[in-house]
């Protein structure tokens, strides 16, 4: 992400909203694998280990937890929406050196 956002194809705002967001689904990640004593990514659909997932990651409650998450998940979305619809629209990258 840094390379890409050197080279401006990442303005500094989106930069560092998906910065963030990796940070937060790492420690989404973590704390999934911790609850689980096991590698997985997947949510909880336990109400149970929904709670304690996210009283982990230091939320209120798992309504709060959702929130933050599909924030990030749409600072995600987002650029890779752009990115990808400037692909198929045949946008050509030119070097500054």
């Amino acid at each position: 992400m840094q390379v890409l956002h050197e080279f401006d194809f990442l303005d500094d705002q989106t930069y560092h909203n998906l910065e963030a967001a990796y940070r937060f689904l790492r420690r989404v990640e973590h704390g999934i694998q911790a609850i689980h004593d096991q590698q997985t990514q997947k949510l909880p659909s336990d109400p149970e280990c929904q709670h304690n997932l996210a009283i982990t990651l230091g939320f209120d409650g798992w309504d709060a937890f959702l929130q933050q998450l599909n924030t990030h998940r749409k600072n995600v979305h987002i650029p890779f929406d752009r990115m990808v619809t400037e692909r198929q629209n045949g946008y050509q990258y030119q070097c500054r050196c």
